[in-house]
């Protein structure tokens, strides 16, 4: 065989060579991203490859998995029965990943509950400095409390949250307007979840202090925190 077209052949297996390596390197390492992205967001698969986890990212993103709602619904349930063929509407003291208005409207879907319910549950304000002083909480006939008290920041940033609800769980000031309903639910991480009734109308009083209360810590912010019961 002459020179030439052993060269050919040569070069021709050296490019089938290189393809293959290529193929075979992407492969790998597309294997490799799967792998990664596996571990890091599915608990499954961390425990399936438990024993090469060493090789793969240490970080862990698993997605949020609640065990709690069924009480979620039983909470819009009792809310359903308690607002049924009336006007009354439910604000949300609680401010975070386990517990916010937000939750509760987003279980309250028409297919599980009354649009009318899901419609009385009014938006809580929930940052301090960008919401101001929580006017649709005067509006409202049930509070739900939460026990601990949740938030989503730092308890200072979210008075309007901590105070509110520590008036209500100890029937201080604003508190004596609301009387205890005998529900309680039980959500994760030991939140204990109660509802509130409003009895008589909040003196105005307790509500000139609670304002003035919220102006001591936000001076800059008196406009949003000021009492006027004519504001929708």
């Amino acid at each position: 065989m002459s020179v030439v077209p052993c060269q050919i052949i040569y070069n021709h297996l050296l490019f089938l060579d290189r393809k293959a390596f290529r193929f075979i390197f992407l492969s790998g390492y597309i294997v490799i991203l799967l792998l990664n992205f596996s571990i890091v967001f599915t608990p499954k698969a961390s425990e399936y490859f438990k024993k090469i986890d060493f090789l793969l990212a240490g970080v862990r993103h698993y997605p949020m998995v609640r065990n709690d709602i069924q009480e979620i619904n039983n909470i819009l349930n009792n809310l359903e029965n308690l607002t049924k063929n009336n006007e009354r509407s439910v604000y949300i003291l609680a401010s975070s990943g386990i517990l916010n208005d937000d939750i509760l409207r987003h279980a309250c879907t028409p297919r599980e509950h009354p649009s009318a319910t899901c419609n009385k549950i009014l938006a809580s304000a929930h940052v301090d400095k960008r919401d101001g002083f929580p006017f649709n909480f005067l509006n409202a006939h049930y509070i739900i409390v939460a026990n601990p008290i949740q938030y989503h920041l730092r308890p200072d940033d979210q008075r309007v949250i901590g105070i509110l609800a520590d008036q209500i769980l100890n029937r201080r000031n604003i508190g004596s307007s609301f009387r205890k309903l005998p529900y309680e639910f039980s959500l994760d991480h030991n939140v204990k979840v109660y509802i509130y009734e409003k009895i008589s109308e909040i003196r105005m009083s307790n509500l000139n202090n609670l304002s003035e209360l919220f102006i001591t810590y936000y001076p800059d912010k008196k406009d949003i925190f000021k009492i006027n019961t004519s504001r929708d």
